[in-house]
């Protein structure tokens, strides 16, 4: 087990605006800090999600479906990693919609 303890930690707090994509300003926020990995935390209200589900028979992730909001991100959680050279962002999100009745 290789085991690297880190005593220096960095936190950003980001309010996106409206109209703005969530994983491409994390990408842009990675590139301009210069960080290569880090945790994503957050909540608040989207327009718009593209939402894939993972098929258990065919062991591969379905189509991403593009869902017109607004939705309520009740918990959003991810990572931001390197991968070639750029930032890769996966996010996991619990989102609610209001409907009537």
């Amino acid at each position: 087990m290789h085991v690297v303890e880190t005593r220096h930690v960095r936190r950003f707090v980001v309010r996106l605006e409206p109209g703005e994509d969530v994983v491409a300003s994390l990408q842009k926020l990675a590139k301009t800090e210069l960080f290569r990995a880090g945790w994503v935390r957050g909540r608040g209200v989207v327009a718009w999600a593209e939402v894939a589900s993972w098929d258990d028979a065919r062991r591969a992730w379905r189509a991403a479906r593009h869902l017109e909001g607004p939705f309520v991100l009740t918990s959003l959680e991810g990572t931001i990693t390197t991968r070639i050279w750029e930032p890769s962002v996966e996010l996991d999100a619990s989102l609610a919609r209001e409907r009537e009745g």
